[in-house]
């Protein structure tokens, strides 16, 4: 079956271009909002959309005492609707990174749990209604920390820090799909060292990416190991500043992209977004760097469908306001638009991103009141892009359909050659065909044809708004 998410473009839309966030600097005009959720809470510090087309989000919540903090996994629609919440109290202190959706439709979290005093690595499985299945700690009697987590060909993996007597190390844990431990490894040496963000690649290994200590400055660091977590290379990023990897992705073409901070003597003390694509062997390709006069940060990045990329983070603004921050970019790391999101005299972050299905992106973090969620439109291109696709997925076939999909490039065409106008027009032309052609002969049914209809208005209204 298909799943349906619908391009809705609300009433607020037009609100959000008037008074809503706007970029930092000059350039394309940034997507709107289309919706904005906000959710009891510190932080919404993860979000996956799932396969129904809606979004699990881990958010860390205020508990029923003093020092206190509880996990509390909401599952929404593709409106950013709650369908149900379900909350995490392992002791005293609990915090979450990470959360993904699984195979079987459930869901696995990490993050931290305190136990007997000393903080843990926590992973907890939870069925597709949010029940927990089981609950695992991993750790000594120091401080230890789960970052990420993905699954895998064997079960799941996570990836933090643990301490080896005085020493943070970066630290891989790998175990079955009942959360039984598989292997566990740490990386480093005598300084701290720690893994921030990690992913399966081909032949059953994996790449990791954080910091580590080299002659005393803090280096961005990826790391490639098998799949017994035995290190296969390492490469490191940086100079004599601190710089650090929060997030990594693989890309289409095998390397890697990866964000995180970097000093810039040269511009500023503080620290920039850093965007660093590498080849398949972790060689840096390009770096580019996005930031203003204050403490910026990345800490997620995604591949988008145009080969680009979509960047999650901070922008500082003095001591007493940062903003959560969007930046698109293209293939070559150059900006193609920013966005920002926050209020004044407040520490707002964006510490999550995905593009949606519909082309569009969805955002977690903390903004505007605490754990929140934010879908911002795709750009018209991109949405044409996705019905295109779902067209193609419906009968290949179908003369009428591949009729259908002529038309949307063509339409796709006329945009990319700034021809506005005619594109509307022949996204007018579209619904016409639908209600003239594919609906009476049966070559769409009313669902399909609705949906399709709903969506190519909505294409129109973000053309008409991009036009100002």
């Amino acid at each position: 079956m298909r799943t349906k998410q619908r391009m809705t473009i609300c009433f607020g839309i037009v609100f959000a271009v008037l008074i809503g966030a706007i970029g930092i600097a000059v350039g394309a005009e940034a997507p709107p909002e289309e919706w904005t959720r906000t959710f009891g809470g510190y932080a919404a510090y993860s979000v996956d959309q799932t396969t129904d087309g809606g979004y699990i989000v881990a958010c860390s919540v205020p508990g029923t005492s003093d020092y206190d903090d509880d996990v509390q996994l909401i599952k929404t629609d593709f409106e950013g609707t709650e369908k149900w919440t379900r909350t995490f109290d392992g002791n005293d202190l609990d915090g979450v990174w990470s959360v993904q959706q699984t195979e079987d439709g459930g869901y696995i979290f990490a993050g931290l749990t305190e136990t007997a005093g000393d903080l843990d690595a926590w992973l907890v499985k939870v069925d597709s209604s949010g029940d927990e299945i089981w609950s695992k700690t991993f750790g000594g009697t120091g401080m230890d920390e789960a970052y990420s987590v993905q699954e895998t060909n064997a079960g799941y993996i996570f990836a933090g820090y643990t301490y080896l007597e005085t020493n943070k190390n970066a630290w891989l844990v790998e175990v079955d799909s009942s959360g039984n431990m598989l292997w566990s490894q740490t990386y480093g040496g005598n300084g701290e060292d720690m893994a921030r963000s990690v992913l399966q690649v081909a032949a059953d290994g994996f790449v990791f990416g954080g910091y580590t200590d080299v002659a005393g400055d803090q280096n961005a660091w990826l790391v490639k190991v098998d799949s017994s977590g035995n290190k296969i290379w390492d490469r490191t990023f940086g100079g004599t500043g601190s710089d650090m990897v929060t997030s990594v992705q693989q890309t289409a073409d095998g390397g890697y992209v990866l964000t995180g901070s970097t000093q810039v003597p040269a511009e500023n003390v503080n620290d920039d977004v850093w965007l660093v694509k590498t080849g398949s062997e972790g060689f840096a390709e390009w770096t580019k760097t996005f930031g203003s006069d204050d403490f910026d940060l990345g800490l997620s990045v995604q591949q988008t469908a145009d080969d680009g990329y979509i960047i999650a983070g901070i922008v500082g603004f003095g001591s007493s306001k940062d903003d959560a921050w969007l930046i698109k970019t293209d293939s070559a790391g150059y900006e193609e638009w920013n966005k920002t999101f926050g209020l004044d005299d407040r520490h707002d972050w964006a510490l999550s991103v995905q593009q949606t299905g519909d082309g569009g992106y969805i955002i977690a973090g903390d903004i505007y009141s605490g754990a929140c969620l934010i879908k911002i439109a795709g750009t018209p291109a991109e949405e044409i892009e996705y019905l295109i696709k779902y067209v193609s997925d419906l009968d290949k076939d179908d003369a009428y359909i591949a009729a259908l999909v002529g038309k949307l490039n063509n339409a796709l065409h006329h945009l990319a050659m700034g021809h506005e106008d005619m594109a509307i027009q022949r996204l007018e032309d579209i619904i016409d065909f639908i209600d003239n052609q594919l609906l009476p002969q049966g070559r769409l049914d009313d669902e399909d044809a609705s949906y399709l209809k709903e969506g190519i208005t909505d294409i129109i209204a973000l053309i008409r708004i991009s036009e100002g």
